[in-house]
Formats: C-alpha cells, structure tokens, sequence
C-alpha cells in the first residue's frame, strides 16, 4: 500500500504566496515482503520505460521511496531488476496467450 502526503513549507522571510510543495510517496513496509519486491519492480518498469539504461537505482528507490540499500536487498544490481521486469511482463503475456490458444487441439491446415 501507498501512503501519500503533501508537505507545504514556507521560505524563511517570505510572503504567504511563496510556499514549497513537496510530494512524498512511502511504501507502508507492513506488507509482505513480496509485495515490496513486486513495488520496487512495478516502479522500476515505469522510471526505466522512461529513462531507458540511463535510469539509476538511485532514481527508482527515491520513485520507491525506499534506500538504495533495499533495492539491493532484493536484486544484486540494475540489471538483475531489469530481469525480473521483464519476467512479470513475460508471465502476463504467455498467460493471456494460453488463453487465447486454450480451445485449440491441432494446428490449422
């Protein structure tokens, strides 16, 4: 689960109009730790979708919310991360596909 807040400071000396907005994602580590390894790789998906292999680990924790330290907790490195993406994406698609072929017995002459 996602917890989102918003954080409005005002600048030291400044008038009510000139505020910071700041977004905050945290990850609610109550979960099980699967379903923050699953987190890690769908934010992963979308900041490398985005960036390509220029994308970091840095990046993606910070998108994350989470340490770097976690990220390598759960993969040895971007690569490693980038696997398991593109393993999840593999597992959807040969599924839909098995459904698709599921009333076929023998190829079509």
């Amino acid at each position: 689960m996602m917890i989102n807040c918003e954080l409005t400071f005002f600048k030291k000396d400044c008038k009510l109009t000139e505020c910071c907005n700041i977004h905050i994602h945290f990850f609610d580590f109550t979960q099980a730790s699967a379903d923050k390894k699953q987190y890690i790789i769908d934010v992963a998906v979308s900041v490398l979708s985005q960036k390509g292999k220029k994308a970091t680990i840095s990046e993606i924790a910070a998108l994350a919310g989470v340490n770097d330290s976690i990220i390598y907790h759960y993969f040895k490195d971007k690569t490693d991360l980038l696997f398991y993406a593109v393993r999840g994406a593999l597992k959807k698609r040969l599924a839909g596909l098995e459904r698709y072929l599921a009333g076929i017995r023998e190829p079509v002459p």
